[in-house]
């Protein structure tokens, strides 16, 4: 199945969830699409309940990627979060 199947998928702040495309130690990586826009993104989803060094660090990420610019590191376009997690939105 593409990651780009078109079913019933989770919304999240105006992004339609996909299919995973990985996983890490901190989180997992979902395809996802901008309902409005139709752009095409992975969303970076961290759990805040791990602990509060995961949150500590995920902040952390954020604020780094939000500053830097460089071809070969992948451009962060949107994050935000709820009760529950963080939400990374990365060029796909």
């Amino acid at each position: 199945m593409s990651y780009r199947t078109r079913r019933r998928n989770p919304r999240v702040c105006g992004y339609e969830l996909g299919a995973e495309l990985g996983y890490g130690a901190f989180g997992r990586v979902v395809y996802a699409t901008h309902v409005e826009t139709g752009n095409e993104v992975a969303v970076k989803i961290i759990s805040k309940r791990r602990s509060e060094v995961v949150n500590v660090m995920a902040r952390r990420e954020i604020n780094i990627l939000r500053s830097v610019s460089h071809e070969h590191i992948v451009r962060l376009e949107d994050s935000f979060e709820d009760d529950s997690h963080f939400y990374l939105v990365f060029e796909l």
